[in-house]
């Protein structure tokens, strides 16, 4: 498990919709403690289709809270940052 660090480079022009990876992404979230409120505004993000604010909400709150994350969860934010998915 690692800390997640600021510095992935967002392709922030070509975010994708992806409600499977991004939905994935906020069930690891929870699992890995990141408050209901924070959740929440991911899930109404997914919702409306704003896709990549979904993936900030969840990306800047797990760094704001300090939630230490694992592989599974690091590697799927890299590539969809890398991606733009």
């Amino acid at each position: 498990m690692r800390y997640f660090q600021v510095g992935v480079d967002y392709n922030y022009t070509e975010m994708k919709s992806d409600d499977k990876l991004l939905n994935d992404l906020i069930g690891k979230a929870v699992e890995l403690g990141l408050g209901e409120k924070d959740i929440k505004h991911a899930k109404d993000f997914l919702e409306y289709n704003e896709y990549f604010l979904c993936f900030d909400q969840i990306v800047t709150q797990m760094y704001e809270f300090d939630i230490l994350i694992d592989n599974f969860f690091y590697n799927s934010v890299q590539s969809m940052a890398k991606s733009g998915n």
